[in-house]
């Protein structure tokens, strides 16, 4: 009858995937490995999940007790290889993860552990690592909480601000990838990688914008620009204030999947698309100088190939403005006409151009940040859009920008001057003053503005800031 129960449990640990190797029999000692999955993917960083349950002289082994472990691929380690570990049991049982590498195949997990008595006990186990369903770069999204943050004058501080990025990524079947392990490229500024504890959830990136500012570049035709108030002979243009980050990870072109068996087929239209490069002056075209991936290893940027690559690197981009605090000369923010005599009774329309160093908008928050106009000596009700203007363009760069041709931002040719302005309108009101008597009129227009996003417990310490102030004036007549 003993005979026959072994039989049956050893019958039982074959099917369910445990390969019991040794025991101890004369002290009924016993080592079993189970994992959890037996399946993950190739791609590197899938991971499961390697458990021995050990039973020495009749008992569980003590917490504490360290089983030894070996794999034939994978690591027991993420992003180094190693195939060597060790686990200390907890209720008998010794837990280690095992990370997958990137070549399919059938992977043997070995546990070993030597008994007070010199009895070595091992197990094996088998798991597979099946091929992976890479990353698709046509289901590749990489974006940033804010368009326009005011780094321009927090980047050389101790508190520089900071942004939240994230990166949504899926195979070719659209099936969601939450830690695809990217490589940054960043004009400006670093990256920073936030695992959160919760397997389920996603990994995000924390952009810092400290440092050396976006690349001084050359304007581009339709863009306005101005002799930089700081240095002699520089021209400044609202695109010197661009940074260019890209996120890369390895993965497979996008294609037209025509008969619907989740893969490239020879002959299905596919996104050709170039070796992965920083496009800091924002022409969306590589130029030499630029900092680029080396792909395939030879020592140059190469475009597109005209083939369809099954593991390759793949990218998208995100531009975010450095933009300054408003800076108040007549170049750059002002009231517009000033000076002006007007007949009594009159209309007149003015507009505030609100704009930093490099002619960029302010980062104002739609939220709650706003303009207020001001007028002295004319009635309040002779102020139309006047007071607490409401800014409703919330992370504004001051420019359109658009998807490219592998995906990443591009900026439109001739939208540099997109929502910089407001205008409002005054009246003269003769029956709220004197009509015999020519007035003077003194307008002050004031931004609130807030330089940073706030929220996922970032830029708590940068407070929302008030500009200085613009002036202008303008001169009713006296009536007859």
């Amino acid at each position: 009858m003993r005979i026959l129960l072994n039989r049956s449990i050893f019958i039982i640990l074959l099917l369910m995937g445990i390969v019991l190797t040794d025991c101890d029999c004369s002290s009924k000692s016993s080592l079993t490995l189970s994992a959890d999955p037996t399946e993950i993917p190739a791609d590197g960083i899938s991971k499961l999940k390697v458990t021995a349950y050990l039973i020495y002289d009749d008992k569980e082994a003590p917490d504490g007790t360290n089983v030894n472990f070996l794999t034939t691929d994978g690591s027991f380690e993420p992003d180094v290889v190693k195939k060597e570990g060790q686990a200390s049991t907890i209720g008998g049982s010794a837990t280690i993860e095992l990370y997958s590498s990137t070549t399919p195949g059938e992977v043997t997990v070995t546990a070993s552990f030597t008994t007070p008595s010199n009895k070595t006990l091992t197990a094996s186990i088998v798991v597979r690592f099946i091929e992976f369903a890479g990353a698709n770069h046509r289901n590749m999204t990489f974006l940033c909480a804010a368009r326009n943050i005011g780094a321009m004058d927090y980047a050389s501080t101790t508190n520089p601000i900071q942004v939240k990025c994230k990166l949504d990524v899926s195979t070719a079947a659209r099936k969601p990838i939450l830690r695809p392990r990217p490589r940054f490229l960043a004009e400006a500024g670093t990256f920073k990688i936030v695992t959160p504890d919760n397997p389920d959830e996603p990994e995000y990136y924390i952009y810092t914008a400290s440092g050396n500012p976006p690349r001084d570049v050359d304007p581009l035709p339709g863009e306005p620009s101005v002799n930089s108030p700081d240095l002699s002979g520089v021209i400044n243009n609202p695109r010197d204030g661009l940074a260019t980050l890209c996120a890369v990870i390895r993965g497979e072109e996008g294609y037209d999947d025509l008969n619907h068996n989740g893969k490239w087929d020879p002959g299905e239209p596919f996104d050709d698309i170039a070796e992965p490069f920083l496009d800091v002056n924002d022409n969306g075209e590589y130029d030499d100088g630029e900092d680029f991936i080396d792909t395939n290893g030879n020592g140059k940027w190469d475009g597109p190939n005209g083939k369809y690559d099954r593991d390759t690197d793949i990218w998208k981009c995100f531009k975010i403005l450095w933009s300054g605090s408003p800076y108040i000369k007549t170049e750059f923010s002002n009231i517009t006409p000033t000076g002006k005599v007007l007949p009594a009774g009159a209309s007149q329309s003015f507009t505030l151009k609100l704009v930093d160093k490099y002619l960029n908008p302010i980062a104002f928050d739609g939220n709650y940040d706003f303009i207020t106009i001001e007028v002295d000596n004319l009635c309040s009700t002779c102020i139309e859009n006047g007071g607490d203007i409401k800014v409703f363009t919330q992370n504004n760069p001051g420019m359109t920008i658009k998807s490219g041709r592998y995906g990443d931002d591009v900026i439109e040719l001739g939208s540099f001057d997109k929502d910089k302005s407001w205008v409002f309108k005054l009246k003269d009101d003769l029956s709220q003053r004197d009509p015999t008597q020519e007035i003077e009129v003194t307008i002050t227009a004031k931004a609130k503005y807030t330089p940073a996003p706030k929220g996922d417990g970032l830029n708590d310490n940068i407070e929302t800031q008030d500009s200085q102030t613009i002036t202008a004036s303008c001169k009713f007549q006296a009536g007859e």
